[in-house]
């Protein structure tokens, strides 16, 4: 500990006044600034020490003197043996505001010199009217007796000085024949007894009208006493609160507890509501501190719901091995699913990142460091599963990702014209809210591309992010009206070829990927819903389907064969053409005669390198198209 030698009279004008008092180590030679010496004696230090205790203090390493450089040892003393007569020095605290009932003063003192066996006793004094004199202490909060020669934390309330100003000071009394060091002054917040804190409220930002719908609450012991009963309870709106003793507690101070109530939420109308939860009593009795023993939320109830679409944020980079260990069976497990496509109820975006070194992914890019900020990435591989920390990235998670319904719709198009994506989007909410903080963010996704410049064993990727609307910020919706659609553009020209960092450059042509748009409340990172839209040519040159409906690929992905099945409506003329990513045909059907009805053409594959591909079924009535990728 570093201290300071109290030896001569020193008078500093009054500070402003702090809301606490902070640590003081006196490390510095000197009084700290904002400290003040009273000097009652007027005796100087070569008055007030003898000569055997000037021997006996220059001989230890750990005692200077005031003229000491900073950040040597040095103690503050406020008893000094004088052959002449007793010293008297009042060291007086800085201003400081009193903001608590349970705020303590705390010090260390010790007494490791006393030439007569006899203990002195240091006085603690409050003034209320500046401190600037002895006569403007008026209350005397007691004193402590140090007992030791080394130095001993003490403390005394300050509770009946809340909300005052005030400035304490320390007075060495007693028989004067010892040496008093005082070190580490401050103000503390000392816990109370018994203090079960409501930290929070776990129930959803919307709920369904029925079944019921749990609720539990975080509680945390705040005090110095172990907790082994809380009395709990919620109410929604102004209604009757529903009240819960949790016995059989063994909350130790600083531990946490979730207490899950046994009467689930249910009966709520449609729109916003209110839910207050509060701590009611701690081991049968009041608790002592009220200030933390409610929080106060809010909910909406939905007037329908429908299925959940489950969404996969992953951060990665071509310069991480454990991302390319990991993707090599997440990867796969994507592509059999498939995500990105409407009917799995399962979306994913991957946003490349820019480390580990050497840092080059050239798909790194603005979008991708904004949503690294937003979930405070700091290490990867990373996922989040509906704007919460990911799991295992398997089957399962999938699973749970769709298991909770969904109060909210999206719909839209995605369309690549020849040097712009546009994306029309309209997101229908089933519940109400006056107000909100919920962003929808658009995602176009080039579903694959090869990498050379990888530094690890992944060259191929999939699902990556090449752009977000508004620099990955996403569009504001403030305001929700259950069932009625809100509807938002987004369009941004687009280039093609080898990407750099910081680019939004697609590796292809767009046509391939998707656009996965989804709600996020910025609040609570609550992802709502999302929705998958793959990409489209506008009207007027494709899809055009008069004739030509109701088509899919099986299987999808394939390895060396799949089949593409469609209806005609009436009699046509019909030709089949596969496409790879760069829109190069490899494969096609001349084309020929078919009657009304269901058709199909299979298709070999066995020549095709892995990758995505796309189907062209054209008649002279129009057009459809079909994507799947081929995984060997």
């Amino acid at each position: 500990m570093k201290k300071l030698l109290l030896a001569t009279a020193l008078v500093l004008s009054m500070p402003a006044a702090k809301a606490q008092l902070a640590l003081q180590n006196f490390d510095a030679a000197g009084i700290p600034a904002g400290w003040t010496m009273i000097n009652v004696d007027g005796k100087t230090i070569s008055t007030l020490l003898n000569t055997t205790i000037q021997t006996g203090l220059k001989a230890n390493a750990w005692m200077k003197w005031p003229t000491a450089t900073a950040g040597d040892s040095i103690m503050i003393t406020t008893s000094l043996f004088s052959p002449t007569g007793a010293a008297d020095r009042w060291l007086v605290t800085p201003s400081f505001n009193v903001t608590s009932t349970d705020m303590m003063l705390s010090w260390f003192d010790q007494q490791p010199y006393s030439p007569a066996g006899l203990l002195d006793k240091m006085e603690i004094w409050v003034s209320t009217t500046g401190g600037a004199t002895t006569a403007s202490f008026t209350t005397n909060l007691g004193s402590s007796a140090p007992t030791s020669a080394s130095f001993v934390k003490k403390s005394i309330s300050l509770g009946t000085f809340n909300g005052q100003n005030i400035r304490v000071a320390f007075r060495n009394v007693g028989n004067n024949a010892g040496v008093l060091g005082l070190d580490r002054v401050q103000t503390e917040i000392v816990a109370a007894s018994t203090d079960a804190s409501m930290d929070a409220v776990n129930f959803p930002n919307i709920i369904p009208a029925t079944p019921a719908t749990p609720i539990s609450v975080n509680v945390t012991n705040k005090g110095t006493t172990t907790i082994t009963s809380i009395q709990a309870s919620y109410r929604i709106d102004a209604g009757t609160p529903v009240s819960q003793t949790f016995s059989g507690l063994s909350l130790i101070p600083g531990s946490s507890v979730t207490l899950t109530f046994t009467t689930s939420v249910s009966g709520t109308t449609s729109g916003a509501h209110t839910l207050l939860a509060s701590v009611l009593q701690v081991n049968g009795a009041a608790d002592a501190v009220a200030s933390n023993n409610t929080i106060n939320t809010s909910f909406a109830t939905a007037t329908k719901s429908v299925n959940r679409n489950g969404l996969i944020e992953e951060f990665t980079s071509s310069t991480c091995p454990p991302c390319a260990s990991f993707n090599a069976t997440f990867d796969p497990f994507l592509l059999s699913l498939p995500a990105n496509v409407p009917a799995s109820r399962f979306n994913v975006i991957k946003y490349q990142m820019n480390w580990p070194s050497p840092g080059n992914d050239v798909c790194y890019n603005s979008e991708g460091n904004t949503r690294k900020t937003y979930y405070a990435v700091s290490g990867i591989p990373d996922h989040f599963t509906n704007g919460e920390v990911g799991t295992s990235g398997d089957a399962a998670e999938v699973a749970a990702s769709k298991a909770d319904p969904a109060f909210m719709d999206i719909t839209g198009t995605y369309v690549v014209k020849k040097d712009s994506l546009i994306a029309d989007v309209t997101v229908t909410p089933h519940f109400t809210l006056a107000s909100a903080n919920f962003r929808l963010h658009l995602a176009a996704i080039e579903y694959s591309y090869t990498n050379p410049g990888a530094t690890t064993s992944q060259k191929q990727y999939y699902h990556v992010m090449r752009n977000m609307a508004a620099a990955g910020t996403g569009l504001s919706i403030t305001s929700t009206t259950s069932g009625v659609g809100q509807k938002f553009r987004w369009a941004v020209k687009y280039t093609t070829g080898t990407p750099t960092q910081f680019s939004n450059t697609f590796w292809s042509n767009p046509i391939t990927g998707s656009l996965v748009a989804f709600v996020q409340d910025n609040n609570t990172k609550e992802v709502f819903q999302s929705q998958s839209m793959p990409a489209t040519w506008p009207a007027s040159i494709e899809n055009k389907n008069a004739v030509i409906s109701q088509s899919s690929v099986y299987p999808n992905p394939a390895t060396d064969h799949t089949s593409i099945a469609f209806k005609l409506e009436s009699s046509a003329n019909v030709g089949v053409q596969v496409l790879d990513a760069l829109g190069r045909t490899v494969y096609s059907v001349a084309s020929q005669k078919l009657d009304a009805g269901t058709q199909m053409f299979e298709i070999n594959t066995t020549s095709f390198a892995s990758g995505v591909y796309t189907i062209k079924v054209a008649s002279e009535n129009g057009t459809i198209t079909e994507r799947f990728s081929v995984v060997k």
